[in-house]
């Protein structure tokens, strides 16, 4: 997979377990892109309850930011969803400009807020 963005020569693979065994064996699922020479670049980590998944972490090596690989990692998580038939998908994401500008760029919308 060749994240948006990124040169030719910039490769990647998003590595995931198959979304049928995700239901039988625990209560979630993560995904990682990994460059030409195996080396980790990103990952995603969700938990699924039913009828929501929720990312509970989603990190981009900074020298591969801002190449489309968050994105594809992201839509690796919708395409999983769906496959396992859950309608919802949000997340926990720390009151910190970036992260929230990233989110509110894919789509999600704040809908609660908590201090801790």
């Amino acid at each position: 997979m060749r994240a948006t963005g990124a040169p030719a020569s910039s490769t990647r693979r998003i590595w995931s377990e198959p979304c049928d065994q995700v239901r039988d064996s625990r209560p979630g699922f993560g995904l990682v892109a990994a460059g030409e020479h195996g080396t980790v670049t990103g990952i995603i980590d969700v938990t699924v309850e039913v009828e929501l998944a929720t990312i509970d972490t989603v990190a981009v090596h900074p020298d591969h930011q801002n190449q489309g690989l968050g994105r594809a990692l992201l839509a690796g998580v919708g395409a999983c969803a769906s496959a396992l038939g859950v309608p919802i998908l949000d997340a926990w994401a720390r009151d910190e400009p970036d992260a929230l500008r990233w989110y509110r760029a894919m789509g999600f919308i704040a809908s609660r807020h908590y201090v801790h």
